[in-house]
C-alpha cells in the first residue's frame, strides 16, 4: 500500500505546483481569497463525469476557460462534462485571470460486467448482493430473444 501511496502523493504535489504559472502576456488576478491548494481530486465515472465548478470555485463565473487533456471544455450553467480519464491521473485546468489552477482527475476502476442466466421458465429474475444492498428490485434481469436472462452491472474490481 505504501508503495502506491508515495508516488500518488508525489504526483499530486507536483501537479499542484506545476500548474500555477502565469503566461508572460497576462497579468494574474489576485486569487488570495481562493484556497485553491485544497481542491479535492475528481474521481471519474466509467463513461463521463459531470463536474459542478462551484464545488471548486465559489464564484465559478470568474473562470475564463477550462481545459482537459489539452482540449477546451465547454462550460454550461457553471458545470462541465469530462470524458473518462486516459491515464490513471490526468489534470483538469481552470483558467482564471492569467492563473491556471489544476485539479487531479483519477480514472475510474469500475468495469462493465454482463451477467446471463439461462431461462428456466421463470417469470422474472433479479440479482441481489452487496453491490445493490441485497435489493433484488434494484437489479432486475431482462429476457432476451435467445431465451436468456441478462443484465449489465458496473462494479469496482474485486
Amino acid at each position: 500500500m505504501k508503495k502506491l501511496l508515495y508516488p500518488l502523493l508525489f504526483g499530486f504535489a507536483f501537479a499542484m505546483s506545476s500548474c500555477q504559472e502565469n503566461t508572460p502576456d497576462q497579468q494574474p488576478r489576485d486569487l488570495s481569497h481562493l484556497d485553491y491548494n485544497l481542491f479535492s481530486p475528481i474521481q471519474c465515472d466509467i463513461d463521463s463525469t459531470e463536474v459542478f465548478l462551484r464545488d471548486f470555485i465559489p464564484h465559478a463565473d470568474l473562470i475564463d476557460s477550462v481545459t482537459y487533456n489539452d482540449k477546451t471544455i465547454a462550460v454550461a450553467n457553471q458545470k462541465i462534462r469530462i470524458p473518462q480519464a486516459n491515464s490513471p491521473i490526468d489534470l483538469l485546468s481552470l483558467h482564471i485571470g492569467g492563473n491556471e489552477l489544476c485539479i487531479p482527475v483519477f480514472k475510474s476502476k469500475k468495469q462493465r460486467i454482463q451477467k446471463e442466466v439461462n431461462d428456466g421458465g421463470y417469470k422474472e429474475v433479479a440479482l441481489a448482493g452487496s453491490f445493490n444492498g441485497w435489493n433484488p428490485k434494484a437489479t432486475p434481469m431482462t429476457l432476451d430473444k435467445n431465451g436468456n436472462w441478462s443484465t449489465e452491472l458496473i462494479l469496482q474490481p474485486g
